[in-house]
C-alpha cells in the first residue's frame, strides 16, 4: 500500500510525526479484500486513514490522549467516520475481538540518557521491550488466517526481536531500509 498524498492530516505537538519507518511500513502493508484491521500506536492515524480508504473497518488505539484526539480529527478531515474506531488503549488494555490485520509502529529506540524520555519512540532500555510485548500479546486478537505488519531497527537487539518472532511466526515479506544512524525494518507476519 503506497501513501496517497490526498490523504489530509494534521499531527498534534506531542504526536509521532510520520516519517521514513511509518513510510516503509505502508510500502509492506498489503490489503486485499475488506476485514478488521487493528492499528496499536496509531499516532496520527495517517495508517489507520489508508486501511479505511482501502475499504477496510479499521480500530486505531493508542497509549496517548493527544494521539486519539488527532487520529479522531483526522477521521473526521477524511470523512471516513463509519469506517475507522478510535480509542485510548495501552497495547491490548483496552482491546477487544479479533483482527484480519494488525499494524503495529512501535517505539523502537533504547532509551538515551542524554534525551528526555519520550514514548513516542522509546522502546524501553533496550529499544526492544515494547515490541516484545506486542508480539507476545497480539496472537489473542488475530483471526485465522490474519496476518501482523510491524517495524524494528538495528539500534535494538534485533536478534531478540527476530527470535522472538521466528517463535510465533512465518516472516511473510521484510523490507529494509538503510540510514547514516541505523537500519529499519517493516515485516509481514503470519501466524505457524
Amino acid at each position: 500500500m503506497k501513501f496517497d498524498s490526498d490523504i489530509e492530516f494534521e499531527v498534534g505537538e506531542d504526536v509521532y510525526t510520520p516519517d521514513a519507518d511509518t513510510y516503509l511500513l505502508l510500502d509492506v502493508i498489503e490489503l486485499e479484500e475488506g476485514g478488521e484491521v487493528l492499528e496499536i500506536g496509531c499516532g496520527s492515524g495517517i495508517i489507520s486513514l489508508h486501511c479505511a480508504e482501502e475499504g477496510w473497518d479499521v480500530t486505531a488505539v493508542d497509549v496517548c490522549k493527544d494521539a486519539v484526539e488527532g487520529t479522531k480529527r483526522n477521521v473526521r478531515m477524511n470523512d471516513l467516520l463509519g469506517e475507522v474506531k478510535v480509542h485510548q488503549s495501552d497495547l491490548f488494555s483496552n482491546v477487544d475481538g479479533r483482527y484480519d490485520v494488525m499494524i503495529f509502529n512501535p517505539p523502537y529506540l533504547p532509551e538515551d540518557e542524554e534525551l528526555e524520555k519520550d514514548e513516542r519512540w522509546d522502546g524501553g532500555e533496550r529499544g526492544d521491550e515494547t515490541l516484545l510485548t506486542f508480539l507476545d500479546e497480539c496472537i489473542d486478537y488475530l483471526n485465522e488466517g490474519g496476518r501482523v505488519y510491524t517495524i524494528y531497527s538495528d539500534k535494538a537487539p534485533i536478534d531478540k526481536v527476530e527470535k522472538k518472532m521466528e517463535q510465533l511466526f512465518s516472516v511473510a515479506k521484510k523490507e529494509k531500509k538503510d540510514f547514516r544512524f541505523e537500519t529499519i525494518f517493516a515485516v509481514e507476519l503470519v501466524p505457524e
